[in-house]
């Protein structure tokens, strides 16, 4: 799977499909095993069916242990289509509901594959990987891109959060990045690196700064002045983004 990510809102970053494969698989294989740990609270080693449930409790406090496609949107912080996908996954009896008795239940006999009533945490990496990549086919790449730039997963970009990516591309490490170092650090070609840094250097000083141009980034397109980025502000940014990579028409 070839996915364009955005890097900071600084770059369409052009990588060898196979290589970024082997990356992205590399990047979710570790979060997974800090995922399995803080699911398992208890500290066995695996993960029983109580640990299933006090997750579903945790999570849906206040919802009486039942939440609809609108509330978990909005429960986990996910751009729409990615949340809608999840939650269709885990109704397993497709009322519309997730409910701890029923669904969360099946969802636990879906990670436990030799049903010995306990998940182990190679099943629950195994599982978590077959589901994230089958939601990675039916989602859209600017979905995928918020949530990768979306460091916490609070559901917002934040200057912290594009500075994060930012670091990666300055070579030298000194708060500032020139047209050269952009082509060198982002293996672009000098034209489609030219367009986006043109389109990042929000005052043509021909460098770009960490500190400036990350906070202009945000100002430009926070339209309701909340000092981030919410995932409609991004798909207007991204969007725009993408634009100066479209090959001209006719072409």
């Amino acid at each position: 799977m070839k996915i364009l990510i955005l890097i900071s809102g600084l770059v369409a970053m052009a990588v060898a499909e196979t290589q970024q494969e082997r990356q992205e698989h590399h990047i979710l294989v570790q979060e997974l095993h800090k995922t399995f740990k803080l699911f398992d609270v208890s500290h066995l080693g695996y993960l029983p069916l109580s640990d299933f449930l006090a997750y579903f409790d945790r999570l849906t406090k206040g919802f009486n242990g039942t939440v609809n496609l609108d509330a978990y949107t909005k429960l986990m912080h996910l751009p729409p289509d990615i949340a809608k996908f999840y939650f269709r996954y885990y109704d397993m009896n497709d009322d519309g509901e997730l409910t701890k008795d029923i669904d969360i239940r099946a969802v636990f006999h879906m990670f436990d594959h030799n049903h010995n009533g306990q998940v182990s945490e190679h099943e629950f990496v195994a599982e978590a990987i077959k589901i994230h990549q089958e939601m990675a086919k039916r989602v859209s790449g600017l979905s995928l891109e918020f949530v990768a730039i979306d460091g916490n997963g609070d559901g917002f970009i934040t200057v912290e959060n594009f500075q994060k990516f930012y670091d990666i591309y300055d070579l030298n490490h000194d708060g500032r990045i020139d047209l050269a170092e952009f082509i060198k650090s982002t293996h672009l070609d000098a034209t489609t690196a030219g367009k986006l840094f043109n389109f990042e250097d929000s005052n043509h000083d021909n460098v770009l700064d960490r500190q400036t141009d990350v906070q202009a980034l945000i100002t430009n397109f926070d339209t309701n002045g909340d000092g981030k980025l919410d995932y409609a502000e991004y798909v207007v940014y991204a969007t725009k983004l993408r634009a100066l990579l479209a090959p001209p028409i006719g072409k």
